[in-house]
């Protein structure tokens, strides 16, 4: 009588476990442009980042190794793409986690490569080229 009831307490926590891992995603479309001309051909990723990869981002400024801190999860490549001739793409992905996701969106571009000059001899840079912008896409036809 006993292993039963163990039985069942197993299988009412693994129903419950199976049932809190749900679906979630995440969507991102845009046009990424390289100052006024459109950034084409460019990978695009975007990253669920689990708990033990957030570590490991926290102690990058620390750390050059990536074999540090990266966790029982890792994290989990939702979508990647590249964009267009005209610089557009759109990303989206699916997981199923626990608890909520932490998207993150990678971008791989050659945006003004023959003007960055830097500094590789040491650890500093003498010219750190700008993060960016980051905005709104325009709205396309059929919305």
């Amino acid at each position: 009588m006993r292993l039963w009831q163990t039985i069942l307490v197993y299988l009412f926590l693994c129903i419950g476990v199976c049932w809190a891992m749900r679906k979630q995603g995440v969507a991102v479309r845009g046009v990424l442009k390289c100052g006024a001309v459109p950034s084409n051909y460019s990978k695009v990723r975007i990253v669920d980042i689990d708990y033990g990869r957030l570590l490991f981002h926290i102690a990058r400024l620390e750390m050059c190794s990536r074999t540090a801190l990266s966790g029982p999860d890792p994290d989990d490549t939702l979508d990647e793409k590249r964009t267009d001739e005209r610089g557009r793409f759109e990303v989206s992905g699916t997981t199923h986690e626990m608890t909520p996701i932490d998207p993150v969106m990678y971008i791989w571009h050659e945006c003004r490569d023959e003007q960055t000059n830097f500094y590789s001899g040491g650890h500093r840079n003498d010219q750190s080229g700008g993060g960016g912008k980051v905005g709104s896409p325009p709205r396309w036809g059929h919305e």
